[in-house]
């Protein structure tokens, strides 16, 4: 017993393996590390724990035999020791959305500052802390900028954890520069770790490992979805989502080069199709894409057909918003403004469990400060949410403004305080309906007096057989058509004929000419005709200003008449309409 406790001793102390047992020196990183018998008993532990599941270590080293062939060409190019791949083994064990409970994420478990500091795009359409190849070179730039300042390939690694300004009072300064160094039971245990796994994985040999697939990097993905990447390089769309996890969005987006990891399988050893073409094409890269439909206009299209054709663009307290319809989501409604789903959410003091109604204002920009009106009675099931996104205005500035915590929910009739903060000494007054009535009766909102931007023209099949066009459309090869001008306009305060005829492009004397004025005196809440082509309005017909929240189809409901009615009346050939429009509408 004695002597095998002997030998035993000597196995240890001498380095020579007996199942895999931590040496006594290691090289890494060009560095000659003596490692004392303290630090090899610590060692040794993590080892063991790593490999005492034979099944469970087998599955790391086929992840291992997928990924590494990646992570070695990075670092090569990266001029990064290529030990340092088994770092990803102790931070993620290679699973793309490992999420740790500091909230870092993905194959290197980056949090979303350092990631973007690095370069990695990081929000609601890609995520690349779980693309194997972007995070990859992410942690490369990072533990070699380390390495600039502690000089020592060790203390760089232990900066990935502690980070820079953390490792800085651990570092030996006899240490900084050198080539060898002492490894002991007091150097820092995330450093021991990682020996652990060079030594438990570096020590089996992965080119022997038969891996399930084996990836591949595909570049001319721009634009495409998963399901036409699949499609187009004979892949399982479903496993090929599992290797993407990075793509958020509908599609790969075309700000810059992405590359799709395609899993090949086992015993394939050349690509074949579009992706042998790739790996065949010269690194000037003329060659066109080969996915020559137009995906943009095809989602475009679809977005279209599933809101409806009443979607329209305004404008409201200077903030572009869009107006939601049945069927609108958050992400198609993102997607349409061409912002962020996080930033939309945001924008609209919105949760993800939230839902959209129809026929509601929803903002592509944060809300402001303050509205354009001082205050607001608060009707009948109205929510101070309502008000928020009636009046643009923060839902969290409104509490503050009139003193509220956020959560509270005055009585219906309290007059809101909606530009200046309620005086402390001022009581909240309730207003009774009947007198909420009068006042909102009186109170008009203010035109938004600037040109309505253009708006991309309607794609084919973007309005149902329902709603008829009319019969004849003029034609255009260009995606952008002017808009239509109304026919007659309100005059608001502090308007003067002259800047009214110049908003719609009139001379001064063809206002006063359409309008039979003698002079250029008009008065606030006048009408007037601002088109040249037009026949007088009949006793039958009224006049509506569009107000804020309304749309074509939310009219034609009020007043009971047709959508393509009110269309046809009014000259309009498509769906949009501006804060301040005048309409004719037909009595029946």
């Amino acid at each position: 017993m004695r002597k095998a406790l002997i030998f035993i001793f000597c196995l240890l102390n001498w380095g020579v393996e007996a199942g895999t047992l931590v040496p006594s020196r290691l090289q890494f990183a060009g560095m000659d590390l003596q490692i004392e018998p303290d630090a090899r008993r610590k060692i040794q532990e993590s080892v063991d724990q790593l490999m005492i599941n034979e099944k469970y270590f087998q599955k790391r080293l086929e992840r291992m035999a997928m990924f590494f062939p990646i992570v070695d060409r990075v670092f090569a190019e990266e001029g990064l020791p290529e030990q340092f791949k088994y770092l990803a083994m102790q931070e993620s064990g290679l699973v793309s959305d490992a999420v740790s409970t500091s909230n870092a994420v993905g194959f290197w478990q980056f949090k979303k500052e350092s990631a973007t500091e690095l370069g990695l795009r990081i929000d609601d359409l890609v995520d690349e802390r779980m693309h194997i190849t972007s995070s990859s070179r992410g942690a490369a730039k990072y533990l070699k900028r380390n390495n600039q300042y502690t000089k020592n390939w060790i203390y760089a690694l232990m900066s990935y954890y502690t980070g820079l300004g953390g490792a800085r009072p651990l570092l030996n300064e006899k240490y900084v520069g050198s080539d060898k160094m002492v490894i002991d039971g007091k150097t820092h245990w995330y450093v021991l770790k990682f020996l652990a796994h060079l030594v438990a994985y570096g020590s089996a040999s992965i080119d022997q490992v038969q891996a399930p697939y084996r990836l591949v990097e595909y570049t001319r993905c721009g634009n495409m979805t998963m399901k036409e990447i699949a499609s187009y390089t004979r892949t399982e769309v479903d496993l090929l989502k599992s290797f993407n996890r990075w793509l958020k969005a509908f599609k790969v987006p075309t700000d810059r080069e992405y590359a799709a990891i395609l899993p090949l399988q086992a015993g394939v050893q050349e690509p074949q199709g579009p992706l042998a073409d790739q790996q065949k094409a010269e690194p000037s890269k003329t060659r066109s894409q080969p996915h020559t439909p137009d995906t943009h206009r095809e989602r475009r299209k679809a977005v279209k057909e599933k809101q409806g054709p009443f979607t329209i663009s305004i404008e409201w307290n200077g903030i572009p918003a869009v107006l939601a319809t049945k069927n609108s989501s958050v992400q198609e409604l993102a997607f349409f403004g061409g912002v962020e789903k996080s930033a939309f959410l945001k924008y609209n003091d919105l949760s993800l469990a939230d839902k959209l109604v129809e026929g509601q204002l929803y903002y592509l920009k944060a809300k402001k400060r303050k509205a354009l009106l001082p205050f607001h009675v608060l009707g009948k099931n109205e929510s101070l949410w309502e008000v928020s996104q009636k009046y643009g205005i923060k839902l969290k500035r409104i509490y503050w403004l009139n003193r509220m915590e956020e959560g509270q929910t005055p009585p219906v009739g309290t007059k809101l305080w909606l530009r200046k903060r309620r005086p402390n000494h001022l009581p909240p007054e309730i207003i009774s309906l009947e007198r909420a009535q009068e006042e909102n009766a009186d109170t008009q909102f203010p035109v938004v007096t600037h040109q309505p931007k253009l708006e991309e023209a309607p794609l084919e099949n973007d309005v149902p057989e329902a709603a008829n066009k009319p019969a004849e459309e003029p034609k255009t090869d260009s995606l952008v058509r002017k808009p239509e001008v109304a026919e007659f306009y309100l005059v608001e305060k502090g308007e003067t004929l002259f800047s009214i005829s110049k908003r719609f492009g009139l001379s001064l004397a063809e206002i006063k000419t359409l309008n039979g004025l003698e002079n250029e005196s008009i008065r606030i809440g006048q009408v007037l005709r601002v088109k040249k082509s037009v026949q007088s309005v009949p006793a039958e017909f009224i006049l509506h200003k569009v107000q804020p929240g309304e749309t074509m189809y939310r009219i034609s409901k009020m007043y009971n008449i047709p959508v393509q009615e009110l269309q046809q009346l009014n000259g309009k050939s498509d769906y949009t309409l501006t804060v301040g429009e005048v309409l004719k509408i037909h009595l029946k």
